[in-house]
């Protein structure tokens, strides 16, 4: 959407390569626009807010570089994939008394 194109372009200049230390390989939008998730060759996948611009929740647990990253229809669960042969499943909706992702990934 062109909200969400307008979104990252803000991103990318408050931002720059600060986000990650390598490549990044994948991006997803979630179905509001409001968050960003990308995944790179460090291991990590880190979620953003598009409105701010700032870095919600760095989610660690995979092993080598993430492939993929896929947000759910409800805007609930995040997967990844990694180089590491494992999928894991992220809750991506705040944990109580929090406003950032709750970065628990249980492996798939």
């Amino acid at each position: 959407t062109p909200s969400s194109k307008l979104a990252l372009k803000s991103l990318r200049r408050a931002h720059g390569a600060r986000g990650h230390s390598e490549p990044v390989y994948c991006a997803a939008f979630d179905g509001a626009g409001a968050l960003l998730v990308t995944a790179a060759d460090d291991s990590l996948v880190k979620v953003w807010c598009t409105a701010s611009g700032f870095l919600l929740a760095t989610l660690r647990g995979h092993a080598m570089d993430v492939t993929d990253v896929s947000i759910s229809a409800d805007d609930c669960l995040l997967a990844t994939a990694s180089n590491d042969q494992t999928v894991r499943i992220w809750s991506i909706r705040p944990s109580p008394g929090s406003n950032s992702p709750d970065p628990r990934g249980a492996p798939g």
